[in-house]
């Protein structure tokens, strides 16, 4: 655990024990402040108690001498009405932070290279970027949001996922992918001395990279670049020094070829912002095997590729997934968001087909608009449904797995067997 010692010898007092919450206040405790937690749950309550963590309402007592409120979760703050604790901090004009903000700056503040990534593609990219360094035997833990850090190596690269930038981040390395928040983009600007990976996908952002953040790298997963890195045409370029080279052929590499090609262009110019080797970077990436969730192959026959996108978890990050100049066929889970079938016909991103793994009549009506829609109750059913459907959409056809809303836990791993198993079917000559 990387002690927080902005509050030592102070009273801290922590709101909300979920996630970052707990950690907070463990790492404050051993920063040396005094801490005092507080959960509405019993059981977070007593699981705070069992670390040897002090237990108070602070309705019972003087706030006179409290340093800080953290509050655990920073979805909090946005209720209307706010939380009486939170409603009393603002009325007795009391410090109020979020834990995450805390433990942002506690990393960058300590030894490790903290990276903090934004952005939709932001997961994924890190991830590669991830793969990368640890393929050439350097320490990193994550991506995750920093909330899960439990026991960092500070010699590591630690590696976050964050809802917005650390307001101080003076040792960092920090990744900003299409989030487009000018107030961000000079927050990092100014704190960071490590690499700034920017997207030049996203019109703000490339335009104030361009006008006042000279330093910064820009990545592109759709238009070549003159400096940075870039994919096109199903190839990585690496034009940092004004030069360009090809890095690799992603359809070579199975990891890659499902992945979106903004995070993979963002992760590669993350990993050699710190340090690494075009030529270590050619051997990582042949060797990557996906981000789960992000595009990494769950099932394959012959050219047909099932990809994992379980984890788009919102409407445009599904349209991402779709929009990839390639034919695919979208396997939904049995609920789908009913904002998608707009939000595709909007964007040009509809599938070739979609196949529904449960009866939503609503969600059929709407998507077959766009394109043909079956549904198919029973696993293997969906699955060979969808390779029939990919093997008619053209060369290169994709089978994209993303539930588009709520499914049951494993339906991914389900679908996999049932690609496995066609597979083997397909082999012993019995698959029609």
């Amino acid at each position: 655990m990387i002690p927080l010692r902005a509050h030592a010898g102070r009273r801290v007092s922590v709101l909300s024990l979920g996630g970052a919450g707990l950690t907070a206040a463990r790492a404050l405790h051993a920063g040396g402040a005094e801490v005092t937690v507080w959960d509405s749950d019993e059981a977070r309550r007593c699981e705070a108690e069992a670390l040897g963590l002090t237990v108070e309402d602070l309705t019972t007592r003087d706030w006179s001498d409290l340093s800080a409120l953290v509050v655990g979760d920073a979805g909090l703050l946005e209720e209307d009405p706010a939380p009486r604790l939170i409603d009393m901090a603002g009325a007795l004009d009391a410090p109020l932070v979020t834990a995450e903000h805390l433990l942002c700056e506690g990393y960058s503040a300590s030894d490790a290279r903290f990276i903090a990534g934004l952005g939709r593609q932001a997961p994924a990219a890190l991830d590669f970027a991830a793969h990368l360094l640890r393929e050439t035997g350097q320490p990193v833990i994550g991506p995750e949001p920093p909330q899960r850090f439990r026991d960092p190596n500070p010699a590591a690269v630690l590696m976050a996922q964050c809802e917005r930038a650390p307001a101080a981040t003076p040792k960092a390395a920090c990744l900003l992918d299409g989030a487009g928040a000018a107030t961000d983009l000079r927050n990092l600007s100014q704190a960071v001395t490590g690499p700034l990976v920017l997207s030049a996908d996203d019109p703000a952002v490339r335009r104030l990279s361009v006008s006042g953040i000279k330093r910064a790298s820009l990545v592109s997963g759709r238009s070549a670049l003159a400096r940075g890195v870039f994919v096109a045409a199903g190839r990585l370029f690496d034009a940092l020094d004004g030069r360009t080279q090809r890095v690799a052929d992603l359809a070579d590499a199975p990891g890659c070829a499902q992945g979106h090609p903004l995070a993979l262009a963002a992760g590669y110019a993350l990993a050699r912002g710190l340090g690494l080797s075009i030529d270590d970077a050619r051997a990582g990436v042949a060797s990557y095997r996906g981000c789960p969730g992000h595009g990494a192959p769950l099932g394959q026959i012959g050219p047909l590729v099932l990809a994992d996108w379980s984890k788009a978890s919102d409407a445009r990050s599904l349209v991402d997934a779709l929009k990839r100049g390639q034919p695919s066929v979208w396997l939904a889970g049995p609920s789908v968001d009913p904002k998608l079938p707009a939000l595709l016909e909007a964007s040009s991103a509809a599938p070739s087909a979609v196949i529904l793994t449960g009866d939503r009549r609503r969600a059929r009506r709407k998507l077959a608009r766009l394109c043909p829609v079956h549904v198919e109750r029973d696993v293997t059913g969906a699955m060979a449904m969808a390779v029939h459907a990919a093997l008619r959409a053209g060369p290169g056809a994709a089978i994209i797995f993303a539930p588009g809303g709520p499914c049951e836990p494993g339906l991914g791993d389900d679908l996999a067997q049932a690609m496995n198993s066609l597979m083997a079917r397909a082999t012993q000559g019995d698959a029609a």
